[in-house]
């Protein structure tokens, strides 16, 4: 979450360019080849069985509960909301309400998961960092999308 407030505020990290553009002219076939392999482990092709191996039961049943489906959810919600807030410059105190808002949203999605005994906390805390660090990508992708 601190990076994600991070690049919100200041968009592109120092680095960030740098680094890039030195992976891209290290590129080739062969590198290209593997690395669309190694890509497939960040899709369900690869993260499935994945799932599957390392996964464990809910408190009550026996589906799979790691991640929290509902908190990943919530908080890639939660971070996406707040991200398109400060890119359209609402003003201070509506943000601040929105952020409010989804914050409470989530922590109460977290908590209603426990509650209703459908998962561990550690799933709830799985899905907390799933979601917001997937919604930090896809906002710092936009950011410097933007820039560009």
């Amino acid at each position: 979450m601190g990076l994600a407030v991070v690049v919100f505020a200041i968009g592109l990290l120092p680095g960030d360019s740098p680094l890039y553009d030195e992976v891209m002219a290290r590129r080739t076939p062969d590198i290209i080849t593997f690395f669309s392999w190694a890509n497939i482990f960040g899709s369900w092709k690869g993260l499935l069985p994945a799932a599957a191996l390392l996964g464990r039961t809910r408190p009550r049943g026996r589906a799979m509960g790691f991640p929290s489906g509902h908190v990943t959810g919530a908080a890639a919600f939660a971070v996406i909301a707040i991200y398109f807030a400060i890119k359209e410059r609402w003003n201070r105190s509506t943000r601040l309400a929105l952020t409010t808002v989804v914050l409470m949203m989530v922590f109460l999605v977290g908590l209603a998961r426990l509650v209703l005994h459908a998962h561990w906390p550690s799933d709830v805390l799985g899905g907390l960092l799933l979601g917001s660090s997937c919604a930090a990508f896809g906002a710092w992708w936009d950011a410097r999308r933007s820039v560009i």
